[in-house]
C-alpha cells in the first residue's frame, strides 16, 4: 500500500529521469503542498470520522496528533514506518524526532526506499541531519541504487548536500557515474562546484 502518498512514486520518478533532470524537476510536487494537503486531510478526517480517504486515519493520527504519543498510537508495522516517510514530507520534525526517541528505525524503508532519500528529495536537511544523528546509512540507497546525493543534486538541494558530505558521504561506483552524468549541465552548475571542492567528483575540464 502506498503509504507514503505522492512522495513514494517521486522517488522512481527521479531515478528513471536522470538524464532529464530538469524535467525531472518540473515533474515533482512542490513539498510544501504535499504538507498542506496532508494537514487538510487530517484535518477533514478530525472532523468527519466516517469521511473516506486515501490515507488510514491511523497514518494521520501518527503524523500530526501531538496530545498522543507516537508510540501509544496503536497501528501495525507497515502504517508506523508509513508514518515517518509522511513525516518528512510533511514537515514534522519534532514529531519525528519523538518517533526516532520512541525506538523508530532511522533506516526504515518505505517502497524500499530509505527515509534519507524522502528528506533528500524535499531539501528537508535538518531531518536528514536528525536521521543520521540516529543511525541513519548515508550511503542507503533505493532498489535502484540510488541515494541521497543523487536526489540533492536533481534538485539543487546544496545544504542537503553539504549535511550528506559532513557525514561521510563517499558514492558508490555507479552513483559517481551518475553524479558525472549530471556535471557541468547549467542546471547543477552550483551542486557540481560543491562536489568537486569536496572531491566527490573530479576537477571539470576547461573549455
Amino acid at each position: 500500500m502506498n503509504y507514503g502518498g505522492m512522495a513514494l512514486p517521486r522517488l522512481a520518478l527521479i531515478a528513471a529521469l536522470l538524464l532529464a533532470s530538469a524535467t525531472a524537476r518540473a515533474g515533482i510536487p512542490n513539498c510544501d503542498a504535499i504538507a498542506d494537503a496532508y494537514a487538510g486531510e487530517y484535518a477533514r478526517l478530525s472532523a468527519d470520522p466516517g469521511a473516506k480517504s486515501p490515507y488510514p486515519i491511523e497514518l494521520l493520527q501518527l503524523v500530526f496528533q501531538d496530545d498522543v504519543p507516537w508510540s501509544n498510537v496503536q497501528a501495525s508495522v507497515d502504517v508506523r514506518k508509513g508514518s515517518l516517510s509522511t513525516m518528512i514530507d510533511a514537515g514534522r520534525t519534532q514529531r519525528l524526532q519523538e518517533a526516532l526517541a520512541s525506538g523508530a528505525d532511522p533506516n526504515a524503508r518505505v517502497n524500499d526506499a530509505p527515509l534519507l532519500l524522502f528528506a533528500a528529495s524535499c531539501d528537508r536537511w535538518e531531518i536528514a541531519e536528525m536521521l543520521l544523528a540516529a543511525g541513519a546509512d548515508v550511503q542507503g540507497v533505493d532498489h535502484q541504487g540510488v541515494d541521497a546525493m543523487i536526489l540533492a543534486m536533481v534538485f539543487e538541494h546544496r545544504r542537503t548536500a553539504e549535511v550528506l558530505l559532513a557525514h561521510g558521504y563517499a558514492p558508490s561506483p555507479a552513483n559517481v557515474a551518475r553524479l558525472r552524468l549530471m556535471a557541468g549541465k547549467p542546471e547543477h552548475e552550483g551542486m557540481t562546484q560543491l562536489l568537486t571542492e569536496r572531491g566527490v567528483l573530479p576537477a571539470q575540464p576547461v573549455p
